[in-house]
């Protein structure tokens, strides 16, 4: 344990809200590495990705989803709040204005447990109900493009 090692790598993901808080951990963390470097007479490197950027509903595409769930009688929190969920779907919202919709698993047992966890169980309940959902959406949708075409 007294063998001090000649190099060492760390490693994270960081979640942010907005580029700019993103950019702001940034400018923190090599400000922080560069003082420990500066303190300890050593060199240091930080190389800073951002390979996953933060979800935002647009506005349109929200109220269509917001419309939609509606008409299918479910209980509807719109929010168009950025979300960090480590999607790809970001970078699509991104480029194409979008809306990210969380449909739930349930709020018991297994089907409580976050996506990720070893312990999620898929909920086969919620199946009718995205069903209910994605059927309005789009009939939403295709009632607007032919009132549009008229």
């Amino acid at each position: 344990r007294n063998v001090l090692p000649g190099t060492v790598a760390l490693k994270g993901d960081v979640r942010a809200r907005s580029p700019e808080d993103r950019n702001n951990v940034e400018i923190f963390m090599r400000q922080i590495a560069e003082g420990v470097a500066t303190a300890h007479r050593v060199s240091v490197n930080v190389d800073f990705r951002t390979e996953f950027i933060e979800t935002t509903n647009a506005e349109g595409p929200t109220e269509a989803v917001v419309r939609a769930a509606r008409g299918a009688g479910l209980d509807v929190k719109p929010d168009r709040q950025p979300m960090s969920f480590s999607e790809d779907f970001a970078h699509f919202a991104a480029a194409v204005p979008g809306c990210f919709l969380l449909l739930g698993n349930g709020e018991v047992g297994a089907h409580a447990q976050p996506l990720h966890s070893d312990d999620y169980d898929f909920n086969d309940d919620v199946l009718p109900i995205g069903v209910a959902f994605w059927t309005a959406l789009v009939r939403d949708r295709l009632t607007i493009q032919h009132e549009d075409s008229r």
